[in-house]
């Protein structure tokens, strides 16, 4: 075979059989013509159920290459392996389908034939070479049929490995900027500068700012890594399982689940649990509108999954109403008001990105401000910040056109909302000075 990677999907009611060819000897020495058992009892058994039947051997004989099992295999809804006798087609369709983790029936007369935990992946199902027994064996074929086709299942796809030629290396941070990190290694005497990615620290996340992170001089147990792409790299990620591929297989958007509600972040959000490390998040407003808190079970459903920015957004799919005080009341900050899904509460520290910046004119100074889209409340209406209740370091970055948009947050925090009106204004907090709410 050229290649094992996987290129068909599975087409509904089509099953792969695969039995030994002709008559085989049993373990107890009698002889079991396999070819009247597929004609008479297998063949007919999965037709009833509406099922178009292909046998291995069949298509073997006419090409005589693994690739025509391997396609047969992909394409199946449903796998069938007899596996009494030792045989290599059934063998190989079998590994074939538990790899690309199909439904598969395995069919045997000697449980000792069979591996000990192939229960745990396969529906297996026992009969007897003769007699009645035998003729059980359709009505019981049906029915395991009829079962695993009722069974939800999430297939696997095949890709090149992704950190191919992985070299563990120590290396040394030389340099970092906010999406990447320089880092020095020593390679059989010789000295390589690679570049360590927002994305190859975390499976969970992207770094939004590696400066945060690392710092020059700072030791990094990592693996240098030669990509698809063939350029080489830093990694942290080479001894870890990229969950992503699954969690789009599993996730898809529009299922709703139940999951644990991780940390709450003010301002920012709720992150709830999804699988395999990763969590998802809930927009500030439905989870403190819904009064979450860590811990809690909640039902919510996948709004998109992006892999690139490690991203997946949830939606609450039943907002429960808070018990005893108001949604206000849960907010350490700022003056109690009212609040819509789409408007924050005055006092609310929140995150917002930059989507206008306009300077001060020169013969008219106080007149520039900043439009921010405000964490969690993404459905709302801009929110502006005037250069009066910016920072000085922020005015002069307004002023100076270094404020650049789309890439920059900017800590924010609620002075006033009018929600007839639409609109949102901001202030920029001190540490040591929270700023006080216009209720005016």
């Amino acid at each position: 075979m050229a290649s094992v990677v996987r290129c068909e999907v599975p087409k509904a009611g089509v099953v792969f059989v695969a039995v030994p060819h002709g008559g085989r000897r049993l373990a107890d020495g009698t002889l079991m013509d396999f070819d009247a058992l597929y004609n008479e009892i297998y063949e007919p058994t999965l037709q009833d159920c509406g099922l178009t039947v292909e046998r291995a051997d069949d298509v073997f004989a006419g090409d005589g290459t693994v690739e025509v099992l391997w396609s047969g295999v992909q394409h199946a809804e449903l796998v069938v392996v007899d596996c009494s006798a030792p045989a290599p087609l059934p063998a190989l369709v079998l590994g074939q389908g538990m790899v690309l983790g199909k439904r598969i029936i395995v069919l045997a007369q000697r449980e000792q034939d069979l591996p000990r935990d192939l229960a745990a992946t396969c529906r297996v199902l026992l009969y007897a070479s003769s007699g009645l027994r035998l003729a059980a064996l359709a009505r019981q074929l049906k029915s395991q049929v009829e079962r695993a086709r009722d069974e939800p299942v999430v297939e696997n796809d095949l890709v090149p490995l992704e950190h191919t030629g992985t070299q563990w290396l120590p290396g040394t941070v030389t340099e970092v900027a906010k999406d990447w990190v320089a880092v020095q290694v020593v390679d059989e005497g010789r000295r390589r500068r690679l570049v360590l990615g927002s994305t190859d620290v975390d499976y969970a996340r992207t770094i939004s700012d590696m400066r945060r992170l690392f710092r020059v001089g700072e030791r990094l147990d990592g693996a240098a890594t030669v990509g698809l792409d063939g350029v080489a790299r830093y990694t942290l990620l080479a001894d870890q399982i990229d969950p992503w591929p699954r969690i789009v297989a599993e996730y898809p958007v529009g299922r709703t689940y139940t999951g644990r509600v991780v940390s709450l972040r003010e301002g920012v959000g709720a992150f709830v649990s999804v699988a395999h490390g990763i969590n998802g998040y809930v927009r500030y407003a439905q989870a403190r509108q819904a009064n979450l808190s860590p811990d809690m079970d909640v039902d919510v459903e996948i709004r998109s999954v992006d892999p690139a920015e490690r991203k997946i957004r949830l939606k609450l799919h039943a907002l429960a109403e808070p018990a005893g005080a108001g949604p206000a009341a849960a907010m350490p900050l700022g003056a109690v008001a009212a609040v819509t899904p789409l408007l924050p509460p005055i006092g609310a520290r929140l995150e917002g990105r930059v989507v206008q910046a306009t300077p001060e004119r020169q013969e008219r100074r106080g007149g520039g401000f900043v439009l921010l889209r405000l964490a969690g409340y993404e459905d709302g209406p801009l929110a502006m910040l005037h250069c009066t209740r910016m920072s000085e370091t922020l005015r002069d970055e307004l002023n100076g056109g270094r404020l650049s948009t789309s890439e920059r947050v900017v800590a924010v925090q609620v002075l006033h909302t009018d929600a007839e009106h639409r609109r949102i204004q901001l202030a920029q907090p001190r540490d040591d000075d929270a700023v006080t709410a216009d209720v005016a």
